[in-house]
């Protein structure tokens, strides 16, 4: 039989990650011990507050019918709050998109903004589903490749360069999948002061990984002076809430711009996927309450295991100490032995004031 595929479709390769990890699921169905660096999701299972939020919603009976395109309102408000508490983002509820998580979020507004030929600005190294689905959309990437020199983030002077006349977006994730690069807010103002000249270029700020940061520090595109209105946010819960397999994402962008993307939402949902799942967003409007995010989960992971080190790093350093004060005292005559003794003595040392350092830090 013929390829039946679109033309479309066959210009879209697989995903990387997912064939990733389908080969991995593949060895451990065979009994090989695999550790998979594919998917993105955090090694603890969803809280249980979550769960039983879903099973309060289940039980309650009230959430089985359709719900709105956009989401149900309380959902949207709550949204909202998170958004002007957490990031200076200024989204009312209308201003809010509910989704079946980032990836259908990022193929609404591909498929809502782009037209063939127009370019979109990629920072690279990136989530490989950036290009798939611009490309899907008729659109072109455009790649800013990165190294490690600067921490994988672009220069003021490579995004100046690659923004054309067909350029209608730019895209990046921060914290940034897959590197875990943080853009700071004096970094992200040093792009915002070259957009301001280029009034008509969406920035599409992916920050599923908001929560899994351990810098202090999270900066929205979107906050910054005049970005607002020509941000469209990304976030969900996939990532910050140990809920991958729930599948539930949102939008926040301006209003004018997101009667398209509802449109889009309308299509892309309503007519080809079913509606959004309803347990989800009852669930996700239970998560928005007071909880661990995964990155508070990763912190005392981190914690656990700084200790671990740094308890090696103190058992290391009273023997040193020890067979430093025995080397150190031996008789002249045992010269090696002394100065083996004084070595150790001050490696001891160094490392009893490096754990207290340390653990200084940590607390």
């Amino acid at each position: 039989m013929k390829n039946t595929e679109s033309l479309r479709l066959q210009g879209v390769e697989e995903s990387s990650t997912l064939a990733m990890a389908a080969l991995a699921r593949e060895y451990k169905a065979k009994g090989v011990d695999v550790i998979s660096l594919s998917l993105g999701e955090p090694d603890f299972k969803t809280p249980t507050n979550i769960c039983e939020g879903a099973k309060e919603a289940i039980d309650s009976g009230k959430y089985f019918s359709y719900p709105p395109v956009p989401g149900y309102l309380d959902f949207r408000e709550a949204i909202s709050e998170k958004f002007k508490n957490e990031n200076g983002l200024n989204y009312s509820p209308s201003e809010i998109i509910v989704s079946n998580g980032v990836k259908h979020s990022i193929t609404n507004v591909m498929f809502s903004i782009l037209n063939p030929g127009d370019e979109v600005i990629v920072f690279a190294p990136f989530w490989v589903s950036y290009s798939a689905i611009i490309s899907l959309a008729d659109g072109i990437p455009k790649y800013i490749n990165t190294t490690i020199k600067n921490d994988f983030k672009p220069t003021n002077d490579q995004l100046e360069e690659a923004i054309s006349t067909k350029t209608k977006a730019i895209i990046f994730s921060s914290p940034c999948n897959p590197t875990g690069t943080v853009f700071t807010k004096e970094e992200l103002e040093g792009y915002r002061n070259i957009l301001v000249n280029h009034p008509d270029i969406y920035v599409i700020s992916d920050e599923i990984y908001e929560h899994i940061n351990f810098t202090d520090e999270h900066a929205s595109f979107g906050s910054l002076e005049g970005m607002n209105d020509r941000t469209i946010t990304m976030n969900g819960f996939s990532k910050g809430f140990a809920m991958t397999g729930w599948r539930l994402g949102y939008i926040g962008a301006p209003i004018v711009w997101l009667m398209g993307v509802c449109k889009e939402d309308m299509f892309l949902v309503g007519q080809l996927l079913g509606e959004k799942t309803v347990l989800n967003e009852f669930v996700a409007y239970v998560s928005l309450g007071e909880m661990k995010t995964a990155g508070m989960f990763f912190q005392e992971k981190s914690v656990i295991m700084a200790t671990y080190i740094l308890c090696g790093f103190a058992n290391f350093a009273s023997i040193g100490i020890q067979i430093g004060g025995i080397g150190a005292l031996a008789p002249k005559r045992k010269s090696d032995l002394s100065k083996l003794g004084v070595l150790a003595l001050l490696a001891g040392t160094l490392a009893s004031l490096f754990t207290a350092v340390i653990v200084g830090m940590i607390l």
